[in-house]
């Protein structure tokens, strides 16, 4: 399955592809829930913010729950025409007349009217309006110019708001005269404030909190400092003695092969803990950088969709040919012992794409340390100085005979205890030089770790700060997705139209069944309707003459659609329509036709964890249907199911 690159980026000659694993079911590639208050309602809201809110849930495309808050809005006393305008389209939004109850009737022509303590403003002037738009509904041989004249007065913000939200309510002959504006409008806005460069951040996970591996590095035991302290100090001990004899006997060259021995001593011993110092952590660098063994891939399990992804944007951020190849190889093993870090740090995170961000800041630091040639800069700084190198062999050509010549003298000096001192020396001194060089350079190695770990934990942070603020700034609002939506819709509508040659004057009723196309991603704003990278489009225009039926996928991320298919039928062809909730506790429309197999529709998939809830079902998902339109649709095809031609005939309306 194919994911969306979040960012633009250099691309190589080759390409990758998220691909599911043996076993695996292809379905949510990502999703996540925002955490944001625009649909928060507190216990002790006020009026005013549970009208907001109401608000909040007009725009984005769930008018029942819209309805609810407003509703409650105005009876604590916030009633303005501002408000009934919005109530009036909660009211009306996303149903047609026929599935207006009386009550609802009732509600619609009260709230139409502003309230007597307000003044005439742009408000009560669109709530007029509407009122007027409805009336030329029930009297459609009515010349439509005057209201139209009306609307189009409207300021911009009034005038988009009623398009939208009265869509299903206004047919006919009005319907036809206002089309081609929503339509105009559909076509300049779906792809407007940058959705193809935005579209995507709405999408994104939340990032893991950035991590780098610790060092490993253990201390030096209480049996290693005793074998030190105890080393050095029995080298004290017999060196003193031998010094000690030296000095007594007050000969010039031994006394001088004394403070040549100590001097080669004490710089051999710096000068070869650099050189081993050096040596050791460059072949750790060269291993990281060219680990055969940790370049294979591994089998299965998060480490192998790690592997994916650092595949993925290998290739995305490579440099182009004909350095492709040379960078996939020359870099093959710092990648891969990144890629191992990335996988060990993160072993418990839930989705692969919560460190996509990580993933994706570790290729570009490669790629432009490999374009700019620092990639191998830790050969420079762990290069061993010719000076260093000098120093350590002079001095231990230095210290032989110089260290034989003070054995002799002491021997000839004090044969008994310089025969015990000098051996006792040699091997005490062996010992704790190789134990200060281990004490030395394993204080340098964790002080080094320790600083890069520093390094790079603050690197990380800086990174995922800024690709918090990226996707936060790039995100698109409620409003903009769903309007973005809407757009697709009309233009789908429009298609479908045009395929069938029809004019909304020939069309009694339509219904647009919408729901997730797998693979996709979702995310939702929080208490908010879920939101998909893709979507099934079906489409049931009703006429006098039958059922027309249109499907597709959209792919909201690119605002394309593909494989159209076309099927038409009869009214008495429909057998009938039921909504089940399957094992899965996803919502499925079932329509059954005579001459064929029902045909299932999935509507709305369960948040995580609703699946096992007792009743199968939660409140998201009633956003969800509600967002998607579901309920006329379920409306206008269960009463072709159940009543056919008599349903057109006698005019669909509720009573």
């Amino acid at each position: 399955m194919n994911e969306a690159d979040p960012e633009p980026g250099p691309r190589g000659g080759a390409s990758t592809t998220n691909t599911a694993e043996s076993g695996a079911t292809v379905g949510i590639q990502a999703e996540n829930v925002h955490n944001s208050n625009i649909y928060i309602v507190p216990p002790d809201a006020t009026p005013q913010r549970k009208y907001v809110v109401g608000v909040n849930y007009l725009n984005g495309g769930v008018p029942g729950e819209a309805r609810r808050l407003i509703d409650e809005a105005i009876a604590s006393g916030y009633d303005t025409s501002e408000v009934r305008f919005h109530l009036v389209l909660a009211l009306l939004s996303k149903r047609s007349e026929r599935d207006l109850t009386d009550e609802d009737r009732e509600r619609v022509a009260l709230m139409s009217n502003r309230p007597s303590h307000a003044e005439v403003d742009e408000w009560a002037n669109a709530l007029a309006v509407i009122r007027d738009l409805l009336n030329h509904m029930r009297a459609p041989q009515v010349d439509p110019d005057p209201v139209l004249a009306e609307l189009a007065a409207l300021p911009p913000v009034q005038h988009g708001k009623i398009l939208r939200h009265l869509d299903l309510m206004l047919t006919g002959v009005l319907k036809d005269r206002l089309w081609v504006e929503a339509r105009g409008a559909a076509e300049h806005s779906r792809l407007d404030h940058d959705r193809s460069g935005r579209v995507w951040a709405y999408f994104q996970p939340t990032p893991a909190s950035p991590r780098a591996r610790v060092p490993d590095d253990d201390p030096l035991t209480l049996g290693e400092w005793c074998r030190a302290v105890v080393a050095v100090a029995v080298f004290a001990v017999a060196f003193s003695r031998l010094g000690y004899v030296v000095l007594a006997d007050s000969s010039p060259l031994p006394m001088l092969s004394l403070l040549l021995v100590v001097a080669a001593g004490v710089i051999g011993v710096y000068a070869g803990s650099v050189w081993c110092h050096h040596s050791a952590r460059l072949a750790e660098k060269e291993w990281e950088h060219a680990n055969a063994r940790s370049v294979r891939a591994p089998e299965q399990g998060f480490a192998r969709r790690v592997e994916h992804r650092f595949q993925h944007y290998s290739h995305k951020y490579a440099p182009p040919e004909p350095d492709l190849e040379r960078w996939l190889t020359e870099t093959a093993g710092i990648r891969s012992t990144l890629r191992d870090e990335i996988a060990d740090l993160y072993q418990g995170v839930d989705r692969v794409t919560e460190v996509d961000w990580l993933t994706r800041y570790l290729i570009r630091d490669i790629r432009d340390k490999w374009k700019n040639g620092t990639l191998h800069e830790y050969r420079e700084q762990y290069r061993t100085s010719g000076s260093v190198i000098a120093s350590c062999l002079v001095s231990a050509a230095a210290l032989i005979p110089a260290g034989i010549t003070v054995v002799i003298t002491a021997v000839h000096v004090d044969p008994f205890f310089s025969a015990l001192a000098a051996p006792l020396a040699l091997v005490s001194g062996w010992a704790a030089g190789a134990a200060v060089l281990k004490l030395v350079n394993r204080r340098r190695r964790l002080a080094e770790n320790n600083q890069e770990h520093t390094e790079a934990l603050a690197a990380r942070r800086a990174e995922h700060r800024r690709w918090q603020e990226k996707v936060k700034q790039t995100r698109p609002s409620e409003e903009e997705m769903e309007r973005w939506l809407d757009c697709d819709r009309k233009l789908f509508l429009d298609a479908a139209l045009g395929m069938y040659q029809l004019a909304w004057r020939d069309i009694i009723a339509h219904a647009l069944l919408e729901g997730p196309a797998r693979p996709y991603r979702r995310a939702r704003e929080n208490n908010g309707p879920w939101r998909y990278s893709k979507y099934d489009f079906h489409l049931f225009l009703i006429t006098r003459y039958g059922v027309r039926e249109v499907g597709a996928e959209l792919n909201f991320l690119e605002a394309t659609t593909h494989g159209q298919d076309r099927n038409n039928f009869r009214f008495d062809a429909v057998s009938s329509v039921r909504v089940t909730i399957d094992s899965q506790a996803r919502h499925v429309l079932e329509l059954t036709l005579t001459n064929g197999p029902a045909r299932t529709f999935r509507i709305a998939d369960p948040s995580p964890g609703s699946a096992d809830e007792s009743d199968g079902a939660d409140d998201s998902t009633e956003l969800d249907l509600d967002a998607a339109g579901f309920f006329h649709a379920l409306h206008v095809l269960e009463a072709i199911a159940a009543e056919g031609r008599g349903w057109i005939d006698r005019g669909g309306i509720a009573s």
